[in-house]
């Protein structure tokens, strides 16, 4: 049996289909979101924690790069989803303040911006922290990349259903495909941190094998 399991953390993983884990910049934890909570996993103590509960009703969250304590996070418990920072630097329990009015939904700030996509429209947006405006970044950006678009040293990695996978440096303001969509390929993928591989899943049919049995 996993070490995890018998430390408790099967209760969360009950009944759960699909956890999306964000991993921390140093390797040492991970974030993920169960039942309208955030959690935190200490891989070296095997041990998780609840940060907050409800009524936040949050999911999708991200580790703000500022402070690797801080958790950006959506929510809809103003009944639209926006995004929020939860700060742990101020103290336990920590303090939310809310980062979007207009929609959010996966959010990571890269120095003084928010970049995020949205719930219910395609695109990538961004806005300066201090600031109400926005911009529209990337508009052929699908709603599905929440699950797997990352920030690696200035460039953001996204993937187009048509053609593959994409690369936006956002110094430049320039983008470029890496890689050409393969043949029965899942939208699930990593970009290594030194940004000279790609990891990702390939859908393969069921298969079954006849055997022969005497008696």
């Amino acid at each position: 049996r996993d070490p995890l399991w018998s430390r408790g953390l099967g209760d969360v993983y009950k009944r759960q289909a699909f956890v999306r884990y964000e991993l921390s910049a140093d390797g040492k934890r991970l974030l993920f979101t169960k039942h309208d909570a955030v959690f935190e996993l200490d891989i070296d103590k095997l041990s998780y924690k609840k940060l907050f509960n409800e009524p936040h009703k949050s999911y999708v969250a991200n580790y703000d790069s500022r402070n690797k304590y801080d958790v950006i996070y959506s929510s809809n418990h103003s009944g639209q989803w926006q995004l929020w920072q939860y700060q742990r630097a101020t103290g336990e329990p920590g303090e939310h303040s809310q980062l979007t009015y207009r929609g959010g939904y996966s959010g990571r700030i890269i120095g003084q911006y928010l970049y995020y996509s949205k719930f219910t429209v395609d695109g990538l947006w961004r806005k300066k922290l201090t600031e109400p405006n926005e911009e529209l970044v990337i508009k052929d950006f699908s709603r599905i990349n929440w699950l797997n678009w990352h920030v690696i040293n200035n460039k953001l990695y996204f993937y187009r259903e048509a053609t593959g996978i994409w690369q936006f440096d956002i110094n430049t303001d320039t983008e470029q495909l890496l890689m050409a969509k393969p043949d029965n390929w899942i939208h699930q993928y990593t970009v290594s941190p030194d940004q000279q591989h790609i990891f990702w899943v390939r859908f393969k049919p069921v298969e079954g094998d006849i055997y022969q049995y005497t008696f």
